[in-house]
């Protein structure tokens, strides 16, 4: 019985050690994981929504990956920890899709800066913004050299006093 025993307890090490050897490979984070871009809200010449809404856009997104955060190189020195603005407002990007420019509109305060990284699907910086303290921007594609039917992102922060008041993401289609 003790023989068992041994042979059992050395087994179990065994299989224990391998086991943590293979977990090792596993990333434990989320460093090197390229958001997926996925649906996008439809909207007009004017900005009038007017087809199908991703829900996931032009909203307030706590949860940023590290890629994410990483667009912006002040993210980390910001405080988070703040309550939502409500006054705060992204509309979304119109036309969407577009081939050439699209727009966006911003409710804000004259004093809140606006940040923007828009990327493509691998994560390359196409256009990059910041300090931005007007309400509207246009954004030009056409030297861009983007493929028709792809999709881009464009990531934004509202920052007042070294604080992220509100962040986020929105999609756009290209045609």
């Amino acid at each position: 019985m003790k023989k068992l025993n041994i042979i059992l307890f050395i087994t179990f090490f065994i299989i224990i050690g391998c086991n943590k050897e293979e977990n090792n490979s596993i990333p434990t984070d989320n460093q090197n994981i390229i958001p997926t871009f996925s649906g996008y809200t439809v909207t007009d010449e004017v900005g009038n929504p007017i087809g199908v809404a991703d829900t996931s856009d032009w909203t307030n997104d706590d949860d940023w990956m590290i890629k994410e955060k990483a667009l912006f190189e002040d993210y980390e020195s910001l405080s988070h920890k703040i309550p939502f603005d409500t006054s705060l407002k992204i509309h979304p990007a119109f036309p969407n899709p577009c081939s050439e420019i699209f727009l966006l509109a911003l409710v804000k305060d004259s004093i809140t800066m606006f940040s923007v990284k828009l990327v493509n699907q691998e994560f390359d910086i196409l256009i990059a913004a910041d300090s931005i303290y007007n309400k509207s921007m246009m954004f030009k594609l056409d030297e861009l050299n983007i493929s028709t039917d792809s999709m881009l992102r464009l990531y934004y922060m509202f920052v007042k006093d070294d604080s992220c008041l509100y962040k986020g993401h929105g999609d756009i289609k290209i045609n």
